[in-house]
């Protein structure tokens, strides 16, 4: 199937341009797949992030354990 675009240009003859249904398809199936790794690779940072924050905040309550018992 070909979708036809028309192109209209200032004072210029109008253009028409042949567009290959399939090949949009490629590019929208490649455009998903790129959306799906990158919003993956966003869940994987946020979930670094939190494992960080929860590791700091376990250092911190040993360290104030700590400084209690020897403080």
């Amino acid at each position: 199937m070909k979708i036809i675009h028309f192109v209209s240009e200032p004072k210029l003859n109008i253009k028409v341009t042949l567009v290959n249904t399939t090949n949009i398809n490629q590019y929208c199936s490649v455009g998903w797949f790129v959306s799906l790794l990158v919003r993956e690779e966003v869940l994987l940072a946020g979930l670094c992030e939190r494992k960080i924050l929860f590791q700091l905040e376990i250092y911190d309550r040993l360290r104030q354990a700590i400084a209690k018992r020897t403080g």
